[in-house]
């Protein structure tokens, strides 16, 4: 957790509500914040925006890492006959279509979504 809060204290913050997303999955909540306060402790005059973002994203429950999407690699297996790298990047794309609001997080809409990936 350390190392997330120092690479969040050393990064350009996000500065839209998808890429806080992305951010909040990649290097968890506590950790985002933490690093948004130490960049707000040293003037950053982004972060105050920044922590709310994350904030409102967190208390809202948002998806932000492929265990929260609606559906997992054991329903592409059986959904799709994948398998392999194959069902981890097909996950990583729905993520990140889920994170930029193109897609709900819906057991429907991710299977339509995954379908349209396959082809």
């Amino acid at each position: 957790e350390i190392i997330s809060t120092v690479r969040v204290a050393s990064s350009r913050l996000p500065d839209s509500v998808p890429e806080t997303r992305r951010l909040l999955g990649r290097e968890g909540g506590k950790a985002t914040v933490a690093g948004m306060r130490i960049r707000a402790a040293l003037g950053d005059g982004n972060a105050p925006e920044a922590i709310r973002t994350a904030g409102e994203i967190i208390s809202r429950g948002d998806c932000v890492r492929v265990a929260d999407l609606k559906i997992n690699g054991g329903d592409l297996i059986r959904g799709f006959g994948i398998s392999g790298e194959r069902v981890g990047k097909v996950l990583d794309d729905l993520l990140y279509l889920v994170t930029s609001n193109a897609v709900r997080n819906e057991k429907n809409a991710l299977f339509a979504e995954a379908e349209k990936l396959l082809r």
